[in-house]
């Protein structure tokens, strides 16, 4: 029971044969000198289902499987619950996977006769950032070169036109640019640049403003298009092709003879794991295919470690 500018709140859970119901509960308010009132009613007529033929371990370890949980921050969790259906009601175990890696509380849903997954989905609750970005890069947008010049990084009206808003989806509580399949960092390649390494971040996740000029700008370049490159592999039905976070270091120094040091040079680390986009020219996150050519690279290692290097 709960209670709020004097009125109480009363809340029962649906269980059959003293299994939850999910979904499915009555909230019943009472105030001072009347009646209770039903308040919500998502309560179901079922019949109790038969008994559970699958073991809770054997739940626990489908449901990893499908979840493609690779570790845990604690131990698994699995309870029996009913799941109403169209027809009838179905005996499930709720598994609840606390996962490291890829990062995301997870509520599977292991049918408890049969073993299979019925439903996954992350009960954390992420913050959607906003930005504008180039989509693909500018030479694209613009349908050619004319007019544009990278003059050392400088913004101009052009390229910032350019530009076009996008959302930062899936990004966690540190209020940076740190996300379910990526974390964008800055790396200190530039002596002379305004913005500091490291994290970027900001209170609001608000990052319309940034342009070309600030160092920022190919953060959000890296983040958003690795992102949705992610998302998009897993809409195909691959949901554990480096299905976790990986790092993408922007405007990183180039590795190496030190009189290279104005080269272009973007690459995936095989023995790090992790993404590095180089200066020389225009940055080289500012263009959506570097990016995610890089990003290809990672996912075709996380199917065949070390390829395509690998030696049979």
């Amino acid at each position: 029971m709960t209670r709020d500018h004097g009125v109480a709140f009363h809340r029962y859970r649906q269980e059959l044969g003293g299994v939850p119901v999910l979904g499915a509960q009555v909230v019943v308010t009472d105030a001072r000198g009347r009646a209770g009132d039903l308040f919500v009613d998502t309560s179901r007529r079922l019949r109790a289902p038969a008994a559970a033929t699958v073991a809770r371990a054997a739940a626990v370890g489908a449901a990893r499987r499908a979840a493609g949980a690779r570790r845990l921050r604690e131990p698994a969790r699995a309870s029996e619950a009913i799941l109403p259906a169209r027809i009838g009601a179905r005996r499930v175990w709720r598994v609840l996977l606390a996962s490291a890696e890829p990062f995301a509380s997870l509520e599977v849903l292991v049918d408890a006769r049969s073993g299979r997954v019925l439903r996954t989905r992350d009960l954390l609750q992420r913050a959607t950032g906003a930005a504008s970005i180039y989509d693909p890069n500018p030479v694209v947008a613009n349908g050619g070169t004319a007019g544009l010049a990278d003059a050392g990084d400088a913004d101009s009206a052009l390229l910032t036109s350019l530009r076009v808003p996008k959302a930062l989806p899936r990004l966690d509580d540190s209020t940076c640019l740190r996300g379910s399949f990526v974390e964008a960092t800055l790396e200190p390649g530039d002596p002379d640049a305004s913005t500091p390494a490291g994290d970027v971040c900001s209170p609001t996740l608000a990052f319309g403003d940034v342009t070309r000029s600030d160092n920022r700008f190919e953060a959000l370049m890296a983040y958003f298009h690795v992102d949705r490159a992610q998302s998009y592999v897993q809409s195909l039905g691959f949901p554990n092709i480096l299905n976790g976070r990986i790092r993408a270091k922007v405007d990183a120094p180039i590795p190496g003879d030190p009189s290279e040091a104005g080269q272009d040079n973007s690459f995936f680390d095989l023995l790090t794991g992790e993404l590095t986009f180089g200066t020389g020219y225009a940055d080289d996150a500012e263009d959506a295919e570097t990016i995610v050519h890089e990003y290809g690279h990672a996912l075709q290692d996380a199917q065949i470690p070390g390829f395509p290097l690998t030696a049979s």
